[in-house]
Formats: C-alpha cells, sequence, structure tokens
C-alpha cells in the first residue's frame, strides 16, 4: 500500500470518505432531475437548450481532464477533493439564490454547469486515483462495490425525492440541499486522518505536456484499458443523445407529473444495487472480463425501452429500462474501474483516470447536442430511436479475447 497508515486506520478513513460521496451523490442526484424539470416547466426551454445544460456540464471532460490528470498526479489529492468540493457547493447555491430573486436565465443553467462540470472533472480524476490510496489492491472491487452501491442507492432514492421536495419546498430549496450535500462531504474528507507523502507540484509546461502525452500513451499501449474506453465512449455519446432530452419527452410527449417520472427512475434505480451487490460475486464465478461484457449487454438492452414508450406503458417500461441499464452500468463500472486502478502504477493513476475521462466523457457533451439537433429536425421519439440503436455499437470493443481472457484483479502493480 501506498502509505504508512494502519489498516484499521485506512478502513477508517475509506468509511469517512464513502459517507462524504453518499451524501454528495444523494444531493448531486437531486439536481440532476431538478435543474433540467426547472428548465422545463419553470424557464419553458426548448429541447435543444435543455440540451445543452447537458453538454455545459460534460464539455469540460473534453478541455480540461488531462491537464488535469497530469496536475493531480503531483499534489496531496485530499485538498483537491476538499476544494472542489467547496466551490461546487458556491457554485450550485447561486441557482435557487437567482431563481428566489426572479433573475434565473438559461444561460446562468448553463454557466452553472460548465462550472460545475470544471470543478467535477479535478474531483473525480482526484477521486479514482485515492480510492487506492486507502484501499489494498485485492480489496478493490469490495471498495469500488460499495462505491457504486452508494451511487446506485443514490440513484434510487433522488428521483423520487426530488419530486416530493418540489412539490413540498419548490425548485429553490430542492436544489440548494445539493450545496449543502458537498458541505457535508467537505467536513467528512476533512475527517481523514491518513496522510499522503507530501509533493512538489511542478509548473512546468514542458513537462505537463510530457506528463499527459505518457498518460495517454499508458492507456493506448494497455490494450485492456483501450478497449474498455472505446466500449464506455461509444455507450456515453448514445446514452448522453438520450439522456438530453427524455425528459422533455417524458414531460412534453408523454405528459408525465415530475412526481411519476421521479419514481419510475427511482424504482428502475433498484437494479444498480442489485448490480453492485453481485459485482464481486459475478466476477469471481465467471470473470472480470466476463462480468464488463455482461454488464456492457444488459445497458444496451435497457436502452432498448425509451423509444417504445407510451403514456399507457410507461409505469412498467421506465422502471424495467432503468433497471437494465443501471445494473449493468454498475456490474460494468465495479469490474472495469477495478482493473483499470490494480494494472496501473501509482504514480499513473491520475493520469491514466484523467485519460480514460478524457474518451469516455468527452463524447458525451457531442451526444447531448446531437440528441438536441436531431430532436429538432426529426422528432423526440425519432432520436430516442437513434441512441438505442448505437449503444448496442459499444459491446463490440468488449467483445474480444483480451477482455473475456481477464479473470481476477491482479495484484496492485506498484512504482
Amino acid at each position: 500500500m501506498n502509505n504508512v497508515s494502519s489498516p484499521r486506520r485506512a478502513a477508517a478513513d475509506f468509511r469517512l470518505l464513502w459517507f462524504g460521496q453518499t451524501v454528495s451523490e444523494l444531493g448531486s442526484g437531486i439536481s440532476a432531475l431538478a435543474i433540467p424539470l426547472l428548465a422545463i416547466d419553470v424557464l419553458h426551454a426548448s429541447a435543444a437548450s435543455v440540451s445543452l445544460v447537458t453538454a455545459c456540464e460534460t464539455l469540460p471532460y473534453l478541455l480540461f481532464t488531462l491537464p488535469a490528470g497530469a496536475w493531480i498526479d503531483r499534489v496531496a489529492k485530499r485538498s483537491v477533493l476538499i476544494t472542489t468540493d467547496v466551490l461546487r457547493a458556491l457554485a450550485i447555491a447561486s441557482i435557487p439564490l437567482a431563481l428566489a430573486l426572479g433573475g434565473l436565465t438559461m444561460p446562468q443553467l448553463w454557466v452553472v454547469g460548465f462550472l460545475v462540470g470544471t470543478l467535477s472533472v479535478f474531483f473525480n480524476v482526484t477521486y479514482q486515483a485515492y480510492v487506492p490510496f486507502l484501499v489494498e489492491g485485492r480489496d478493490l472491487i469490495k471498495g469500488n462495490s460499495r462505491l457504486e452501491i452508494t451511487r446506485s442507492g443514490a440513484n434510487l432514492a433522488s428521483p423520487a425525492l426530488t419530486g416530493i421536495l418540489i412539490d413540498v419546498l419548490g425548485a429553490a430549496w430542492t436544489i440548494f440541499l445539493d450545496a449543502v450535500s458537498f458541505v457535508v462531504s467537505v467536513l467528512s474528507l476533512g475527517a481523514i486522518a491518513t496522510r499522503e507523502p507530501e509533493r512538489s507540484p511542478s509548473v512546468d509546461t514542458t513537462r505537463i505536456r510530457s506528463d499527459i502525452k505518457e498518460g495517454l500513451m499508458f492507456v493506448w499501449n494497455e490494450q485492456r484499458i483501450r478497449q474498455v474506453a472505446f466500449c464506455t465512449s461509444t455507450f456515453n455519446f448514445f446514452g448522453a443523445m438520450a439522456g438530453a432530452i427524455f425528459l422533455v419527452f417524458a414531460r412534453r410527449t408523454l405528459e408525465l407529473p415530475a412526481s411519476r417520472i421521479g419514481i419510475y427512475m427511482a424504482l428502475g434505480s433498484i437494479g444498480g444495487i442489485a448490480g453492485a451487490a453481485i459485482a464481486n460475486r459475478f466476477s469471481g464465478r465467471f470473470g472480470v472480463g466476463h462480468a464488463i461484457i455482461a454488464g456492457a449487454v444488459l445497458s444496451g438492452i435497457g436502452e432498448l425501452a425509451n423509444p417504445l414508450l407510451t403514456p399507457a406503458n410507461a409505469p412498467i417500461l421506465i422502471v424495467l429500462g432503468g433497471g437494465f441499464v443501471s445494473a449493468g452500468a454498475t456490474l460494468y463500472n465495479v469490474s472495469q474501474v477495478s482493473m483499470r486502478q490494480a494494472i496501473c502504477p501509482p504514480r499513473l493513476q491520475a493520469r491514466m483516470n484523467a485519460s480514460v475521462r478524457f474518451m469516455v466523457w468527452g463524447t458525451q457533451p457531442l451526444g447531448a447536442v446531437a440528441g438536441g439537433l436531431i430532436a429538432t429536425v426529426v422528432g423526440l421519439r425519432a432520436t430516442l430511436v437513434v441512441a438505442a440503436i448505437g449503444t448496442f455499437l459499444a459491446i463490440g470493443f468488449v467483445l474480444t479475447p483480451r477482455i473475456r481472457g481477464i479473470k481476477e484483479i491482479p495484484e496492485q502493480v506498484q512504482d
């Protein structure tokens, strides 16, 4: 392990990290539904305008992920996590403040989305590089399973909770709760006792370019990581295409109230908890590679439900489709993230994560914009058909002997 703390202390610190993220994920899940619904119902935004919210939130992954990874490998990661959470709390809090004052506009939602997305780039790249610092290599699947259960639990609770909160508290106070959740995460991170080795960050731009190149080349040359990255980036492109317009489709075509949308999405997210719960056992019995493939297939099947939705079958298909997607995504992510963390040297963790996220998240703003534009031309349902078909293209990248041959998580690579 890369620190000098006792296993007991490291385990306690991981629980602090886990707790903070549990609350933060719940808050972020609230904003993920509340902000687009606010744009649709309060600001009466078009499908293309709503899709730009998603595009602005994910565009920073295309712009800043690579330099973020090179820089984060040089600094204390806990400090980055705390700083980004403080700034995200302030950015999110500006939305309910502007709404309460009667000055909220779509451009502000786009700007806040871009700011929060930028901060999330730094947080998420740091976060995945920080987990192996607290968790032993052989326990990475167990640790990542717990984190995925948290994410899935938040996906389960937040949609239904959001609908209720909007009815009871209004949109302003509902979104404000996300800002509060980031504060809880800051307090949790601040209580972590394990300290990383001192690092001296450099501002040498030539060296940073060299570090970025080293991270990219590691991902490109490590075939297992490269194939997974191609799979995820393809799925995310078409998933973002559907996600950017889904709420518009649900509200204006299916005419579903916000509370019912939230409840159906919440029930569908139960699949994510199931996926996280079986990930360790599934990969142990069938192999990590087969877990990755199974997760991709399940997610692709789930996306097929979207274009088939009608007001009559929405309660069934939103739940079933969401269940397959969330179960598949969780099984897939637990397996492939643990594999990546184990086979990457500690000194390259942030750059490896940054390079992968550049590839897999960088397609999302493109997919979101494409979704808004295509929906404007051919309609919402036809766009969902294109997105559903496209997600199946992703599966081909992991249907290879190299991925199928991954039987278990190897011993963690050291520098």
